[in-house]
């Protein structure tokens, strides 16, 4: 598993237990807080009944007490007691306001009943008729304060036990309430203990492998790979490293061959040199000679073919002197016909050999440009050489200078970024070829350094990428197009100039190398 979605799924498990956290307490908080307001009610109601028990019992005792003794104070008690009574009774509907209980009602009347018989019997009393108040006192009265004592007793017992369930069940709720988050919490410790090893684990033996293999690198040790199977960012990144020392050893590899060919130019220079006296003089008597032969002469044509023949040598002795000395990517006014006219008669062995018809469409009067002569010329050189190489059994390099004004859709595609337009006007060079071609998903690819498909030893990687690097830096662009495999290739090198009109093309056709 990668790294990102080690951390998503660490990040959705914690997320996914806190949010069951938060809403088994924004479920049990209210729970609670309700359960805890009903047996809050209930206890009140339970308070009030004792208190009616309490008043039953004083009424009671103070009018009977009053009946005895006749005692004004035992009837003030009384009415006193009265008064808490309907007090306690009015103060039960606000105590359980969303539902008035049924015994309530029955209270009231039960008290209210009680009240008015008392009030009638204390009447009757006052009146001086002692023994018929004490009488109904007995038979009517007492009885009524007994059956009111006994319901009231029953609903002291009632919600006595039903607040004692309330609280049970409050008590079970929240001790519920505390197991779950409690579990929820160890859970979410022991996950969290857990993945969090899982990452420790997952990066330090990846960074551990890394460090080392950069080590390796560090010394020289190109030919060292660093293997790892997990997690996919660290293999991605240890892909990258394998790669970036690949690329090093290849770098390597051409940097002790352009070494070698550093040698190889000077001693081709030097050889030029050589063969350049010797052939000058060849030049110089072969036309002293035709200088003295009447062109009739038969001996005239043979020495001719000698000046001829000389003259081309000395073209491409002079070529390969320009093209090995070093140079200081001087920019100056440069001609591309003449560099690719130049370039053309250095290729010309490996044109022949290989085959290739040469197609020229050239334009008269192309404008001249700021740049390299020898930095361009290694450019055609290498996509002359690419096209030859790309057909195998012959074939036809089409080549084609032109200029326009259109603006130019830029990419670097060696660094990416966005594409952007770049106003004309500008030269353009097209070098096209009906070789094997290159496959599409290649397309992108084949200005990257070292990206080859040719076989070991044809090829490095790197005449693309430097051709791409010349032609940038003279603010232009390489395109190019193929069809797919077997359908050939165009390649367009696209350089900045200055304004010029009435451009004219010719065409030319030959096989092998066009003069």
């Amino acid at each position: 598993m990668s790294i990102r979605k080690s951390l998503a799924l660490y990040v959705f498990l914690m997320t996914g237990l806190l949010v069951v956290v938060g809403i088994l307490l924004l479920m049990g908080g209210p729970m609670v807080l309700r359960s805890f307001q009903r047996s809050l009610n209930s206890m009140n109601v339970l308070a009030v009944i004792r208190e009616l028990k309490s008043d039953v019992n004083h009424q009671k005792n103070s009018l009977n007490r009053y009946l005895l003794i006749g005692d004004p104070q035992e009837l003030l008690s009384f009415q006193e007691a009265v008064k808490t009574s309907q007090q306690s009774l009015d103060a039960i509907p606000g105590m359980t306001p969303n539902n008035v209980p049924d015994w309530y009602s029955e209270l009231v009347v039960s008290f209210s009943t009680i009240h008015t018989l008392a009030n009638e019997v204390a009447s009757t009393y006052e009146r001086g008729r002692k023994t018929r108040a004490y009488d109904e006192m007995t038979s009517r009265l007492l009885p009524q304060f007994q059956q009111l004592y006994d319901r009231v007793d029953k609903l002291e017992k009632d919600k006595s036990a039903e607040a004692e369930s309330m609280f049970e069940t409050i008590k079970e709720l929240v001790e519920k309430v505390e197991i779950i988050v409690s579990l929820t919490l160890v859970v979410s410790f022991i996950l969290g203990v857990i993945l969090f090893r899982l990452l420790y684990q997952s990066v330090m033996h990846p960074l551990a492998t890394m460090r080392k293999g950069a080590d390796e690198f560090g010394m020289g040790h190109w030919d060292h790979r660093i293997n790892l199977s997990s997690p996919v960012e660290f293999e991605t990144l240890a892909e990258s490293f394998n790669n970036m020392a690949e690329n090093v050893k290849q770098l390597q590899l051409q940097a002790v061959h352009m070494d070698r060919m550093s040698a190889v130019g000077q001693l081709a220079g030097g050889v030029a040199h050589e063969i350049n006296n010797p052939l000058t003089a060849v030049l110089g008597q072969a036309q002293i000679i035709l200088s003295r032969l009447p062109e009739t002469d038969a001996v005239y044509s043979q020495v001719k073919k000698i000046e001829q023949a000389a003259l081309r040598c000395k073209k491409i002795v002079r070529g390969l002197l320009d093209f090995s000395r070093p140079s200081q990517s001087t920019f100056e006014q440069v001609d591309m016909n003449s560099i690719l006219s130049a370039t053309l008669d250095l290729c010309e062995a490996d044109l022949k050999k290989a085959r290739v018809t040469i197609e020229k469409r050239v334009a008269k009067e192309l404008p001249l440009i700021e740049g390299s002569s020898s930095e361009l010329q290694q450019v055609l050189l290498n996509l002359i050489t690419n096209s030859i190489q790309a057909m195998l059994k012959g074939g036809i390099l089409s080549i084609e200078t032109r200029s326009h004004n259109d603006p130019l859709t830029v990419v670097d595609r060696r660094k990416g970024g966005p594409a952007h337009k770049v106003p004309g006007p500008w030269v353009e060079i097209v070098v096209r070829d009906n070789g094997i071609g290159i496959a599409k998903e290649h397309l992108t690819r084949i200005f990257q350094p070292f990206f080859t498909t040719k076989a070991i030893g044809k090829g490095t990687g790197l005449g693309l990428a430097v051709s791409m690097g010349i032609v940038q830096k003279h603010g232009g662009d390489i395109r190019v197009e193929s069809g797919g495999l077997n359908r050939g290739s165009s390649f367009v090198v696209t350089l900045p100039m200055k304004p010029a009109a009435g451009i004219q093309m010719e065409f030319q056709s030959q096989a092998g190398l066009v003069a």
